[in-house]
């Protein structure tokens, strides 16, 4: 199947907040397999993770294919393996406090905000047995990222589909950001420009309890968004949170009480007010950098070509290309220029952002570098004009 027969998800001028969950101590206050399947097979919880990990690490295995081995494999006699029977225990899985009304209820007041709020599983369980709990049966979850089972045509699971862990969690956050969610779909490794981005890393939060969320909270922290460890309120147990607090994994920890007025509650709609107001002045700010530096442009290349025709020249042709030169976020310019034969070309990194401009930025460019290199501090209409710093290291095309 080809990149475009894949349904992808389209950016509109609504900004999103994604919501990334883990789902075993997260949203539930137990592994779910220790919640009906393993006692069903005749283990003590204890010694079928014992069995499990003793077969990863005799066999250099993933942890988690060999728990599913070992789930297929105990099975066996004891009832017939397959989709409705996983789903069936996770109907059984027990819920934190909140969870049950949470999802509708953080949807509802994102909407209240001007903002969309959507929410993801990201877990190393089982996907069909989350998809057997009360809240995915009630459409909680945008999409479901976890380990699944390849099912024979007789309907019984004989293989795995798909295995999530620690480290490979991470790129179902960059197919949120980029709204590639189907798993196959190979365009999550296209380039999007920042203003393309669906969900930018800012507008995300992930919520997890333990080492194995690291790799992900870590990403979403870096890029400006905010992570929450989160630990059981009956236990108090906080080591985790409070390492992973230390080693700065995550931005915040609460009580894993999702009911309404709590503490997690309150953090989670503080995050979406401020993601509310923020993307509202990101657009005061492109809209006044706009303004101000489309002025400024003008006014030097009209003291410098003496010609305003001139001008008109250089920005019709590709007036969208400028207007991306001027919408960039706060932060160093670094401009890397290299010469071509009959073009040049110019890669302008604004903070971790990058736009490839051509020929225009090329122009635009090689007179505001005259002026740079010339008149540092210009003159215009009798006011002094400070010309923006201009950093240049030369690259190689390949």
């Amino acid at each position: 199947m080809s990149t475009s027969e894949f349904k992808r998800e389209e950016k509109t001028s609504i900004p999103v907040v994604a919501i990334c969950y883990d789902f075993d101590k997260t949203l539930s206050p137990d592994d779910m397999q220790a919640q009906g399947y393993i006692q069903s097979v005749g283990f003590d919880v204890g010694d079928f993770w014992k069995k499990s990990n003793g077969l990863a690490r005799g066999n250099d295995m993933d942890n988690n294919l060999a728990y599913m081995y070992v789930m297929m494999t105990e099975s066996e006699g004891k009832f017939v393996f397959n989709r409705q029977k996983l789903q069936e225990y996770g109907a059984q899985v027990q819920l934190f406090p909140g969870v049950e009304t949470w999802f509708e209820r953080i949807r509802k007041y994102g909407k209240t905000k001007g903002v969309e709020v959507e929410h993801y599983i990201i877990s190393s369980g089982l996907k069909e047995m989350i998809e057997g709990t009360s809240v995915a049966k009630n459409g909680a979850f945008k999409k479901i990222y976890a380990s699944s089972f390849y099912y024979n045509e007789r309907g019984v699971a004989v293989w795995p589909a798909q295995v999530i862990n620690y480290t490979n969690k991470t790129q179902f956050l960059f197919r949120i950001e980029k709204g590639v969610l189907d798993i196959n779909d190979s365009g999550v490794n296209d380039y999007f420009t920042p203003d393309n981005m669906r969900i930018p890393f800012r507008n995300m939060i992930y919520i997890g309890d333990s080492d194995t969320d690291i790799p992900c909270m870590k990403l979403v922290n870096s890029y400006g968004g905010h992570s929450i460890g989160v630990y059981n309120a009956d236990t108090q147990d906080k080591k985790k949170v409070y390492k992973m607090m230390h080693d700065k994994r995550i931005k915040y920890f609460a009580a894993a009480d999702y009911s309404e007025g709590r503490e997690l509650d309150t953090l989670v709609k503080a995050i979406i007010d401020r993601t509310a107001y923020n993307e509202k002045l990101e657009t005061i700010l492109q809209q006044a950098v706009v303004v101000i530096l489309e002025g400024f442009l003008l006014k030097v290349v009209s003291k410098l070509v003496g010609d305003d025709e001139a001008i008109v020249g250089v920005l019709i042709p590709c007036p969208n290309l400028v207007l991306r030169l001027l919408l960039f976020p706060a932060g160093k310019l670094v401009c890397h220029c290299a010469g071509q034969r009959n073009r040049a070309a110019g890669v302008f990194r604004f903070g971790c952002a990058e736009y490839d401009l051509g020929f225009v930025l090329a122009v635009v460019g090689f007179v505001l570098g005259k002026a740079v290199d010339g008149a540092p501090n210009m003159k215009l209409g009798g006011t002094k004009i400070n010309i923006f710093p201009f950093q240049r290291q030369q690259f190689t095309h390949a």
